[in-house]
């Protein structure tokens, strides 16, 4: 019975669940990689975070496009993957400086709300501008 529900649950929501799985295996990841090439190659924090931002973007696009939405791997979608990531960024900059700056919450709880955020608006522009299905 248990068993069933839970199957049942994946099947209504499988693209959030695979969505959030991919996004932790992204940033693993990146964080794995960065790591590895100042511990094993002796790099920079910034060119090991540029090595590990990389792997994390390839592990993103090719999971969110072959397992979260089911799509084709398309020069078209990477392109808009690209943009996703820069808006992304650019997004998280003014949502950091409104909440810090503006709002003068505590940066804590900027950064959180921020990365509590971003991820639905990833999602949402993922599945209907960067992955959208052909009509």
């Amino acid at each position: 019975m248990f068993i069933n529900a839970v199957f049942t649950m994946f099947r209504a929501h499988r693209e959030i669940i695979v969505f959030l799985l991919v996004g932790g295996l992204a940033t693993l990841s990146h964080y794995c990689v960065a790591i590895s090439s100042v511990f094993f190659m002796g790099l920079s924090l910034q060119v090991a975070n540029i090595m590990g931002f990389g792997a994390g973007f390839v592990v993103s696009y090719l999971g969110h496009a072959l397992l979260t939405f089911r799509s084709q791997i398309t020069a078209q979608s990477f392109v808009r993957f690209i943009l996703l990531a820069a808006c992304n960024y650019g997004l998280s900059t003014l949502l950091l400086f409104v909440f810090s700056v503006k709002f003068e919450l505590d940066y804590r709880v900027a950064f959180f709300l921020v990365v509590s955020i971003l991820p639905v608006v990833s999602f949402f522009l993922g599945k209907y501008f960067v992955f959208q299905k052909a009509v």
